[in-house]
């Protein structure tokens, strides 16, 4: 299993925020995204400033509180072998409880995230395969 997270982050989260938090430690008590990669489950939390996950880690809340941070619900991202591939985090400026939609919002993001990492994880590896074959031809026409 990884033991971080590299954060990416949309135009409307703080870019400090993203950088006080790279690279995050995976575990189960860091924050939002943090546990959510290490359970393997996604976390709710409604209120930034009142959460044990982070109170657990006062530099986290006291960084995202300081950028207007309130509200953060993380969903993993899980491979088809298991592995966690990140997380997909939404954050509000306020405390906020998801409803159903937003449940199903999150977890469709997540869906599409999976595809599009695997996705280039795939293709990646085609590359890699093509190159070494080309590389193989090469030699072996070398040698005559």
């Amino acid at each position: 299993m990884a033991k971080r997270l590299w954060p990416a982050a949309g135009p409307r989260v703080p870019s400090g925020w993203t950088e006080a938090i790279t690279p995050l430690e995976i575990g189960p008590c860091v924050g939002s995204c943090g546990t959510a990669a290490f359970l393997k489950k996604r976390v709710i939390v409604s209120d930034i400033a009142n959460d044990p996950l982070w109170a657990a880690s006062p530099f986290h809340q006291e960084a995202a509180l300081s950028y207007g941070l309130r509200a953060s619900w993380s969903q993993p991202l899980i491979s088809k072998s298991q592995e966690v591939l990140g997380t997909f985090a939404v954050y509000y400026p306020g405390p906020r409880i998801p409803s159903e939609c937003d449940l199903q919002l999150i977890e469709g993001a997540g869906h599409v995230a999976i595809i599009a990492i695997e996705g280039e994880r795939s293709q990646a590896a085609l590359t890699r395969a093509f190159e070494d074959l080309r590389k193989s031809e090469d030699q072996t026409a070398n040698h005559y």
